[in-house]
This record gives C-alpha cells, sequence and structure tokens, in this order.
C-alpha cells in the first residue's frame, strides 16, 4: 500500500468547491497538505483545510504553481510518504482514484534482460515497468472529465506496444490535476520547473520523464472531474472543438511557456511545434470570441518578447 501525500495549491480558490475536492481525497489518501500562493480569503482556506482534516501553508507571496508543488514535495518525502498527488483546487476526484492510480505501480517490476538496463535499474529503485516496454513507470494520471460537459477529456497518447491492454494507456504528457508520482520517480526526474510559474509546467516534466527513458501512463478506469478556465464554449474548427476562457494574463504565460519548451534540449521539434500551434489556436480563438482584445493582445506581445528574451518567473506586470 502506497503512503500518498495530495498536493493542492490553491489561489483565490471557489470555497464550495475546494472543501468538495478535500472531502473526497481525504478518505483516499494518507495526508492533504494545502499550499496557498497569498490568497486574499487564505485565513478562510486555512479554517476549511483543518476542518478537512488536512494540513495548510500559507506564501506570503505567489510563487506560482511549480515552486508550491515542489515545496509540498519535499514536505511529502520528509514526511515520509512514497508517493505524491498533485491536485487542482477545482478538481474532484472520483472514490476509487488513488487505488486505482496506484495500483500500477504496486505490481512487481519484471524481469530484466542485458538489452534493457534501464528495465534493471527501475527494479532496483523500485518503480514497477511499463507492461510490453519495460521501461519504468514514473507517472500514472486520471482520466479527465469536463465538470461543465460531462466529456472525457482526450489522452495525449503514444503508440501502443504490443500486448498492451486499456487499463493502462501511454501518454506523450498528462495534465498536473491527478498525477501521481513515486518518490523514486521523484528522485530521478526532477523537481517541477520553477521558471515557467504556471501553463505548462506539467508539460515540460512529462517530457523530461520522457527523455529520460521514463513512462507515463493515463488510468482510464480512474477519473477526476475537472475544469479548464472560468468558462468555455464550442468552436467549429474542421470540427466541434471546446475552447476555455482564461484571462489575458494566463495567456501571457502560455504563449511565453510555449515558446520557451523550444529551447529545452529534452523537447523534440515536432513537440515543440506542435505546442506552439495549440497555443496559437487558442489565443486566436480567445482574440476573436472573447472581450478584452487590447488587454489579450498586449499579454501575448510581451510573451512573445520575453520568451524570445528567455525570461521567465512571474509576469513583470498585470493584464
Amino acid at each position: 500500500m502506497l503512503k500518498v501525500c495530495a498536493v493542492v495549491v490553491t489561489w483565490r480558490p471557489d470555497l464550495a468547491l475546494l472543501d468538495e475536492a478535500l472531502a473526497a481525497l481525504r478518505p483516499q489518501v494518507a495526508a492533504v497538505l494545502v499550499i496557498d500562493n497569498a490568497s486574499p480569503e487564505c485565513a478562510e482556506i486555512a479554517a476549511r483545510v483543518a476542518h478537512a482534516g488536512g494540513r495548510f501553508h500559507g506564501m506570503r507571496r505567489n510563487v506560482g504553481l511549480a515552486r508550491a508543488q515542489n515545496l509540498g514535495a519535499r514536505w511529502a518525502w520528509a514526511a515520509g510518504m512514497d508517493a505524491i498527488l498533485l491536485m487542482d483546487q477545482d478538481s474532484v476526484a472520483a472514490p476509487d482514484m488513488v487505488a486505482l492510480l496506484a495500483a500500477p505501480h504496486l505490481r512487481s517490476a519484471v524481469s530484466a534482460d542485458a538489452a534493457q538496463p534501464d528495465a534493471a535499474d527501475a527494479s532496483r529503485s523500485g518503480l514497477a515497468l511499463l507492461p510490453g516496454t519495460g521501461a519504468p513507470l514514473v507517472c500514472t494520471a486520471p482520466l479527465p472529465v469536463d465538470a461543465r460537459t460531462g466529456m472525457p477529456m482526450r489522452l495525449i497518447r503514444t503508440a501502443a506496444p504490443a500486448g498492451q491492454d486499456d487499463d493502462l494507456v501511454p501518454c506523450a504528457f498528462v495534465i498536473a490535476s491527478g498525477m501521481l508520482i513515486p518518490r523514486a520517480a521523484w528522485r530521478c526526474i526532477g523537481p517541477m520547473c520553477d521558471a515557467l510559474f504556471i501553463d505548462h509546467v506539467d508539460t515540460e516534466w512529462c517530457l523530461r520523464a520522457r527523455a529520460a527513458g521514463g513512462a507515463l501512463a493515463a488510468v482510464p478506469a480512474a477519473r477526476l472531474m475537472h475544469r479548464l478556465g472560468t468558462d468555455g464554449r464550442r468552436v467549429w474548427l474542421g470540427r466541434w472543438r471546446y475552447f476555455p476562457h482564461h484571462s489575458p494574463m494566463r495567456h501571457y504565460y502560455m504563449v511565453r511557456n510555449s515558446l520557451a519548451l523550444r529551447r529545452l534540449p529534452h523537447v523534440r521539434a515536432g513537440m515543440a511545434r506542435w505546442l506552439a500551434w495549440r497555443a496559437a489556436l487558442l489565443v486566436l480563438v480567445s482574440l476573436v470570441v472573447l472581450p478584452e482584445r487590447r488587454r489579450r493582445w498586449r499579454a501575448v506581445r510581451a510573451a512573445i518578447a520575453d520568451a524570445r528574451a528567455g525570461r521567465g518567473g512571474p509576469a513583470p506586470r498585470a493584464w
């Protein structure tokens, strides 16, 4: 049985939804740690976390999602946890989600032959192996379900190995909310990238993990009710697509970090182009259908300039 610590990062959360998220998590994990990024209502958040049986740590300033997750992981390892479960403030886990995510990590590592040195290393480190590949399994993730539409979100899959079943789906990357990462994997891959602050923090870690020989897998039976953006609408672009609404500030981070990934040695050129295309499409649709077009365009221009200059961390101003 894995001792799992849920690490929930908050910033100005919907308090009723946070209550629901904490209530769903508490029976499934050994500990719940909430790290608040200097929300104005941090005292109320702390009270609700205590009522739910969790631990609370409030930051004096907004340090970003990545650094808060790293602080949570550091606490979890010091507390003797076997794995961390990264969670967003507005994501609600199904009652059996954590058990389903943990199960693949509890399988005995298969025998590694001479042609699979990485598998041998994984066996010694205690990481399970992805069936059919022999790659060490560094992360499992649930199938996110859009809480507004009830529709499952699309998984970014990799080619399934021969003999792979549908219980464990190899993925190129997964979203942060619901990522279950064993301690050994965190030690091998390293922490989240602070410089990204927010947006594509999860993408970068996943791509780094895969470049190091690790495997990521989704467990479709494990469900997570998840919310993207503050709202959304369907737009016809060859087919009906759902586009979440984000603030101009979030568009800054999306564009800057999508372009910043192209500089990293572990991000392949094709993946970098695809990520940049996705960001461009999202921003283009937002500029057409959402208000505050001038603010959004100024944020996008600043993001492009900062990406070219190699600037990371928090945005230099608010939009």
